[in-house]
């Protein structure tokens, strides 16, 4: 009973420290990214890449603040390997990247996963607390980012009366998918979805909010922190609010973010070449 006692003024104690950077990476990276960043950017501009390498760090700290919690915030032990793998040896550069931005950016993202590597070696008993992966819900969050692109590719042809399409590149081939999926997983999965679906979710559920409540913020704010996107009517008035409800469904099925990173990835793979 006093081992349950202790836990669990642990767990209150992260809790409450959680909040601060929850606060930071919403008060802080959400505002900038979305309209600091300049719709049509080139998503490989050093500037972008600091606010991603910004918002990684954040979440590392929210990690390591709530490290004896975890699968309170839906971040189970996949989700964790998949965060830490796409900010080291997995952050994939693209063709187009500034060597010089490589050197700097990405060693900084190296250097944030390394020291919560570090932190997470030193917690053996935080380990012994992490969720199971849910395995099961892979597949359909793969599907799910797969579908929604396949569909926001179909309602835009449908509304121009031709072939949509703002992918002007090579044609597609499975090499190239699995690396925009890689991509996609790196830059833009592991920086938005542990926050939103994850950390954000869990304190409010905390908060005694229902999860209806929970699954519409959320997917309210992911839409307007994408507001950079104003310009392109089909992107920001159907494609990021069923985003956000989509992977906000998963995190909330599932009660695990790797679902969500999946389709994200998925998602955003896809839609680079249509």
């Amino acid at each position: 009973m006093v081992d349950s006692a202790a836990g669990l003024r642990e767990r209150v104690a992260a809790n409450r420290r959680i909040a601060w950077p929850i606060a930071l990476y919403f008060l802080l990276f959400v505002p900038l990214i979305s309209f600091t960043a300049p719709t049509g950017s080139d998503p490989v501009d050093p500037s972008i890449q600091a606010l991603q390498l910004l918002a990684y760090a954040i979440t590392a700290l929210m990690i390591g603040v709530a490290r004896l919690s975890l699968t309170e915030f839906r971040i189970d032990k996949l989700t964790l390997i998949l965060f830490l793998l796409f900010g080291t040896f997995l952050r994939i550069p693209s063709s187009t990247d500034d060597p010089s931005s490589v050197y700097s950016i990405y060693y900084g993202f190296g250097v944030v996963a390394l020291a919560l590597v570090g932190l997470i070696l030193r917690s053996r008993s935080a380990r012994n607390r992490w969720a199971p992966v849910s395995w099961g819900w892979l597949g359909l969050g793969l599907i799910s980012g797969l579908g929604l692109a396949l569909a926001i590719a179909l309602l835009g042809t449908i509304a121009s009366g031709s072939r949509f399409s703002l992918y002007t590149g090579p044609p597609l081939t499975t090499a190239g998918l699995i690396f925009a999926f890689l991509y996609a997983m790196g830059h833009s999965a592991i920086i938005e979805e542990p926050a939103f679906r994850g950390f954000l979710w869990g304190y409010l559920e905390q908060h005694r909010w229902k999860g209806v409540g929970i699954w519409l913020f959320q997917g309210a704010l992911f839409w307007l922190s994408h507001f950079r996107y104003f310009d392109r009517p089909l992107m920001f008035w159907v494609a990021l609010p069923a985003g956000g409800l989509i992977f906000g469904w998963l995190s909330w099925r599932s009660r695990s973010v790797a679902a969500c990173l999946v389709a994200h990835a998925a998602y955003n793979g896809l839609g680079a070449f249509l």
